[in-house]
């Protein structure tokens, strides 16, 4: 962070933002380990445990359309089920975590130069531009919104 402060590259206040609340996750985390009973903790752990496998298939397939159905035939669940238990573990809805996987790659796509808006758009699994549009300025240039302050 304050290596990121110093320098104010492009960027900086992201990334900062980013470090932050990793920190924060990192205590909280931590200081649910020590409050939480032994058969609280060890359901938590279970819970996280599957819902990794979600994170990952997402973080491996953000380009397709993934709909919560298909999250929820992953780990065994219900689609309420699903839903709930990704809530309570990631403290989002699944749609919004697949969006910022997919924000933070159009972020990247977008620093190079190489890419317009509406390539990067479509490389990184939103099927209709305008809807790429909403998450940042206009151009495509800056992410916007409450999705990149969890892309820094």
């Amino acid at each position: 962070i304050y290596q990121e402060q110093n320098e104010r590259s492009l960027g900086w206040k992201l990334a900062c933002k980013g470090a932050l609340l990793q920190l924060i996750a990192y205590l909280v985390r931590r200081y649910a380990e020590q409050m939480l009973t032994d058969k609280e903790s060890l359901k938590r752990r279970k819970n996280l445990e599957r819902l990794n496998t979600v994170v990952h298939y997402i973080e491996e397939n953000y380009t397709d359309s993934i709909s919560n159905a298909q999250l929820a035939e992953l780990i065994h669940v219900s689609e309420d089920r699903f839903n709930h238990l990704f809530r309570e573990s990631m403290g989002m809805a699944p749609l919004q975590y697949m969006n910022e996987v997919r924000l933070k790659k159009a972020m990247h796509l977008l620093k190079s130069g190489n890419y317009s808006a509406a390539e990067v758009a479509d490389a990184v699994g939103f099927s209709d531009y305008n809807h790429f549009g909403r998450y940042t300025d206009g151009s495509g240039a800056g992410i916007r919104g409450q999705e990149c302050k969890a892309s820094g």
